[in-house]
């Protein structure tokens, strides 16, 4: 097997040859064709055994490698079987003539005028990422297309510990690359099945041999009159017996638990499947029942944890619906869901249980084109946004219902026309109404007459919008244009047709009006700024249409959906997708935001409606103690779920919470905190930052203690308290900004105890070591280009190591030391997260994920988790025992400057610039987790058909 395959074409092979001796002076095996040999089957299957039989697939582009047919071949034989791709440029090529595979990768450019040591230790970086997944990517890649060549031999299948490292790895292999491939999968189950055939059998011996000595067990008690030897005899088969039994006894358990083990790994594998394709109903109700054995896998605990608190469907309204649910409406509380279908039922619900509280049933059937048709159907609902007991109905008349007593108050009948459009004004003095015909009819809400009546489209009206100050109301209709009107007047201000032919199926304006949304039949939608209808962007690349879209009350969101039956989430701002749900069996026609954003409501084609969390399902709730605009730069937990924070420039006050609520503030420092810590009896807290003060506070009686200037310095980076909270660590940048202080501080007199200066250098981030003998700090070397560095100095000597090794090539900002003393993990300007064993001070692992900053760093109690927090907004727990991400917190707005595990582990806290304070659950016991799944999630059955392919007991 070789480390890498390189394709290229003929007119590179001089690059070629230079690349493959920088390899082999690196110990790196290349499978490269150096010869000009016929084209024949068998040359062509040498190729494939190479391409299959390396870990990593390196394409040389160049002009001629995009237009060789050999060089397409052999990429599309690497895609097809997974394997990593590399691609280097050497020449400039077209772009649009680059395979859709290599455009997605990142590329390595080493062309004539590149610089090619830099270029190639990315390379090797590259190449060695993920390596011993890789290799046993190839390994199992090259046993299963032997397997599979031989008509899947039996004789070729794994057994053992093979078997076992097999099925661990299919469970890891979960959002890595190269994934692992089909035939990967059916070798390593077919394995699993052999193993449990073979078990079965074995035990059928062992219970044969044992039924036989206990028959001669029972011939020998029959003869308790014979001679001693023989009574000697049948005690000795007696014991043999229970010997016998005992080993078929316990073979068979660990047979059974082995399957268990092996069935239960297999469901994990699938949800992780499920959950990179967005299909969180699937994905937990597998990694639920991989976790139905009693102690099941570290990997299946993992997934079910991941599963539970990804986004997803939260409640599911369904079972009173026969036909399509055509509308939805949620109450101005949030807490009642009106649904409506198209067979004229209306449903009401309690929208954070999922519980029916009422149902009616509309009926006003007649005959069209030979069909029944109920010309009741409910297409349109809306809540009045001032009294909530009342909600408006469109069908074939417009219906006032009262929700609280569940009856109709008024009705306004307008024959032959069917309502397909409804909207209140922000004030619910008015509703207007698009119908069928084309009309537009706009009512006082108080006295039930038109303000607005006019035809005015050639083609129903299926959606109506007001503008956020009630100016202005925006009508889409079937006839592919789009209107805008003066309320007031009733004039029209302008019409235009956003594509040609095309239905417009909903509309939405922005929170400040600048802006009008515009959902399309067919291919997606475009936003038009408002005063000159000018088209200011648009999302076109689903290939569908639109047939619903919502802006979440804070502006930030953008939820639509599609005709494919997704359900997606965009950030208004970049208009980026976050997230894409899946579960519905059907394209969804509405879709509503709660009031407070973080719920999604959706109504389907397939008869039910589904709330969805908007951010992950871990977050309880923000809160939020500081001023408009300020940060919360730092969080420290205490042992009664209290809190307390700092904040940033525009409010720098420490605080005390309880309960979520501010109980204590503390105010003194007249720039941002960027440093806090806690005494370790919970009585004192230390906090600094960029007015170079260290201040100590009172957390009982909410008195400064003390303020220490730190001399020289203009930035205190970091502070922490010793075990006996006596002495106080702190690291500060100096005045001039081109070195760092390192000072430890006897709290009691206020005094330096200890201080070593680091020239040329920014220290963001300090801590103790394990006994307290030595101070390990992490920053910026500026004699290095501002390249990260970690060190360690001895506060008796005052002799400074580099002993970690210089792994980060960016700006080091934090550090964290596990409860347990035996790792410590440091994070970065350009996302990488570093794990190291603290007595070898070797790099342990790499944890690639963030796309930003990584600002702080914590590991949970019991050392098994770490959480980071970074510039990306999101903060992410990674499982340290199989070294990958479990949980993603996704919901703050702006950076996530610190995330900290609760000091009894079950939940954390964030820190954001956002301003506000996050506060998520983090257990991972599964039984904790299935009961807080019954409680906060939809967990839907497996069919049959699922049942079947994952080995669940079948349906009956």
């Amino acid at each position: 097997m070789a480390d890498v395959f390189i394709s290229y074409a003929r007119e590179d092979q001089a690059f070629v040859r230079q690349l493959h001796e920088a390899l082999a002076q690196r110990n790196r095996e290349t499978w490269v064709d150096w010869q000009d040999i016929p084209l024949t089957a068998q040359w062509w299957q040498e190729i494939q055994r190479g391409i299959e039989a390396a870990d990593s697939f390196v394409f040389i582009i160049s002009p001629d490698s995009i237009a060789s047919e050999v060089c397409r071949d052999e990429l599309e034989h690497a895609i097809a079987h997974n394997k990593r791709l590399i691609p280097i440029v050497r020449r400039e090529a077209a772009s649009q003539r680059v395979h859709e595979a290599l455009a997605s990768h990142n590329w390595l450019f080493m062309r004539s005028d590149d610089d090619f040591d830099g270029a190639f230790d990315s390379l090797i970086s590259a190449l060695d990422t993920d390596l011993n997944h890789v290799r046993q990517h190839t390994r199992l890649l090259v046993r299963a297309r032997e397997w599979e060549g031989r008509g899947r031999d039996t004789s070729l299948i794994l057994r053992g510990a093979d078997l076992q490292a097999a099925e661990s790895w299919l469970v890891a292999s979960a959002g890595k690359v190269p994934e692992p491939t089909a035939l990967q999968q059916a070798y390593i189950f077919a394995s699993r099945r052999a193993a449990t055939a073979r078990t079965r059998m074995l035990l059928a011996g062992v219970t044969l041999a044992a039924a036989v000595a206990l028959v001669l067990a029972v011939i020998a008690l029959l003869q308790r009159n014979e001679a001693e030897t023989q009574r000697q005899l049948s005690d000795l088969r007696g014991t043999a017996v229970a010997q016998q039994a005992a080993t078929a006894v316990a073979a068979e358990g660990l047979a059974v638990r082995r399957a268990d083990e092996a069935r239960s790994l297999a469901l994990a594998f699938g949800a992780r499947q499920a959950l990179g394709a967005n299909n969180s109903d699937l994905a937990l109700a597998l990694a639920s029942a991989a976790n139905e054995i009693t102690d099941p896998p570290a990997q299946a605990r993992a997934t079910l944890a991941q599963s539970a608190y990804a986004r997803g469907a939260r409640r599911l309204f369904g079972g009173v619906h026969q036909d399509w649910v055509n509308a939805i409406a949620l109450d101005p509380s949030g807490t009642r869901l009106l649904t409506g279908s198209v067979d004229g039922s209306l449903a009401l619900w309690d929208a954070d249980s999922g519980a029916l509280m009422e149902q009616e049933q509309f009926s006003d059937f007649a005959e069209a084109q030979g069909m029944r048709v109920n010309l009741a159907a409910i297409n349109a609902l809306a809540f009045d946004p001032h009294d909530p007991t009342i909600a408006a109905i469109g069908s074939n008349t417009l219906i006032f219902w009262d929700v609280e007593h569940w009856r109709e108050r008024r009705r306004i009948d307008l024959p032959g026309t069917l309502t397909q459009s409804l909207a209140y004004s922000s004030d619910g003095q008015l509703l207007a109404v698009g119908y069928a015909s084309g009309v537009l009819r706009v009512y006082d809400v108080s006295t039930g007459q038109a303000r607005i009546d006019l035809r005015a489209h050639r083609d129903s009206i299926d959606t109506v919008a007001f503008s956020p100050d009630d100016a202005l109301l925006a009508t889409g209709a079937r006839d592919a244009a789009v209107s805008l009107w003066d309320v007031a007047t009733g004039q029209q201000i302008d019409s235009w047709t956003p594509a040609s032919g095309e239905p417009v199926e909903a509309l939405a304006f922005t929170l400040d009006g600048s802006q009008l949304l515009v959902g399309l039949n067919e291919s997606g939608m475009r936003a038009y700024a408002v005063d000159t209808r000018d088209e200011a962007w648009r999302i076109d690349d689903l290939n569908q249409g639109v047939p619903a879209l919502a802006i979440s009350p804070d502006g930030r969101w953008l939820g639509f959906t599609a005709y494919d039956s997704g359900v997606t989430v965009t950030d208004m701002a970049t208009r980026k997708t976050r997230f894409s749900y899946v579960g519905h069996g059907a394209r969804s026609e509405s879709v509503v935001f709660s009031p407070d954003g973080r719920l999604l409501y959706t109504g389907s084609l397939d008869s039910t409606a589904r709330s969805w969390q908007v951010f992950s399902g871990a977050l309880e709730r923000f809160v939020r103690g500081y001023a408009p605009g300020a940060s919360v730069s730092k969080v420290v937990p205490l042992a009664n779920g209290a809190f307390v924070t700092a904040g940033g420039e525009a409010d720098p006050r420490v605080l005390l919470w309880h309960d979520g609520e501010v109980v204590r503030e503390f105010s003194g420092h007249t720039d941002s905190i960027a440093a806090l810590a806690v005494s370790p009896d919970e009585q004192t807290a230390l906090s600094g930052g960029f007015d170079a003060t260290l201040r100590q506070w009172n957390l009982t009686t909410g008195e400064l203690i003390r303020t220490i200037p730190v001399e020289n310095a203009s930035i205190i980076t970091s502070v922490s308290y010793t075990a006996d909270g006596t002495r106080a660590l702190v690291t500060a940048v100096d005045a001039a900004q081109t070195g760092s202080q390192i000072l430890v501080y006897h709290l009691a007199s206020g005094k330096v105890a200890f201080q070593h200066t680091v020239d040329l250098a920014v220290v963001a981030a300090g801590l103790f070591n394990t006994d307290e003998r030595a101070v390990i700090y992490a920053g910026a070397d500026l004699s290095r280009a501002g390249q990260g560095f970690i060190a360690e100095v001895n506060l008796e000597s005052g002799e400074v190591q580099e002993r970690f090794a210089n792994v980060h090539e960016h700006t080091i900002y934090t550090l964290a030391l596990s409860p347990d003393g035996r790792r410590m993990a440091s994070g970065a300007e350009d996302g990488l997260i570093v794990v190291w064993e603290m007595e070898s001070a070797q790099e342990t692992r790499r944890l690639i994920g963030h796309s930003d900053l990584v600002r702080g760093l914590s590991f949970s109690p019991d050392s098994q988790q770490l959480i980071s927090a970074s510039y990306d907004d999101t903060a992410r727990i990674w499982d340290m025992g199989n070294w990958e991400e479990l949980v993603r917190l996704e919901g703050h707005s702006d950076d996530v400057i610190q995330a900290i595990f609760a000091l009894d582990g079950s939940g954390v806290l964030t820190a954001s610039r956002d301003g506000s304070v996050g506060l998520w659950r983090a257990s991972f016991d599964p039984a904790a987790v299935q009961r807080w799944i019954a409680d906060e999630r939809y967990l839907r059955e497996l069919t049959c058909a699922e049942r079947v392919q994952y080995g669940v007991e079948p349906c009956s």
